[in-house]
């Protein structure tokens, strides 16, 4: 039974691509492909986008005793919705988005009962859920962006074409990645800075 090669961590694959880059012949033998993992040599690379999205929603409880009031309750609650998106990057460094998937989370965050006898009664699940006001607001500090080889799994650095995560993206383990004119994931920065990877201020 043969060992099993172990995966490179995403900073170690860039590591490992910048010295490559400083291997002329190394560079020429990449630019046969334009993804090239450095984990396993895989030439596919795929996209994973995750972000969540929230609205709070009006339900009432119709009060069916004899106090005929307007509502038994009225509650607020709070709905949350953690969406994973999975894409191919393409040539063009784009992503074709394929399968798309969330979880809901339901929370209540406030109750006002008008009869008691009604909400403890055998029709408490009978809520009617009010269809209006229900703005849904994507949580940008949810966002979360990975890229990795559709082959082996590793986790590749990347960039992207603009700033605030606009544009191409452009991974730092393909043929035609040049860091001085990328914009960095966020959480790539400080490790970027470290590799002298960040555009020199007022370079173009």
């Amino acid at each position: 039974m043969g060992i099993r090669k172990r995966v490179l961590t995403a900073a170690e694959g860039a590591d490992l691509v910048a010295a490559m880059r400083l291997e002329g012949k190394t560079a020429q033998e990449r630019q046969r492909y334009l993804y090239n993992c450095a984990s396993c040599g895989s030439h596919n690379f795929s996209v994973v986008y995750q972000f969540d999205d929230e609205k709070t929603i009006t339900e009432t409880l119709p009060c069916t005793c004899d106090n005929s009031l307007d509502c038994a309750a009225i509650r607020e609650i709070l709905v949350t919705r953690s969406h994973t998106r999975t894409g191919t990057l393409t040539g063009e460094h784009r992503v074709t988005w394929g399968e798309s998937d969330f979880e809901t989370n339901r929370e209540e965050v406030d109750l006002t009962v008008e009869c008691r006898d009604c909400f403890n009664g055998e029709d408490n699940t009978q809520w009617v859920e009010d269809n209006e006001g229900k703005n849904i607001e994507e949580l940008e500090d949810s966002q979360y962006w990975e890229v990795h080889c559709e082959s082996c799994g590793h986790e590749i650095e990347f960039g992207w074409s603009h700033p605030d995560r606009g544009g191409r993206i452009w991974p730092c383990e393909s043929a035609d990645f040049n860091p001085w004119k990328t914009v960095p994931e966020p959480r790539f920065v400080e490790v970027w800075k470290k590799r002298g990877w960040l555009r020199p201020s007022g370079r173009k």
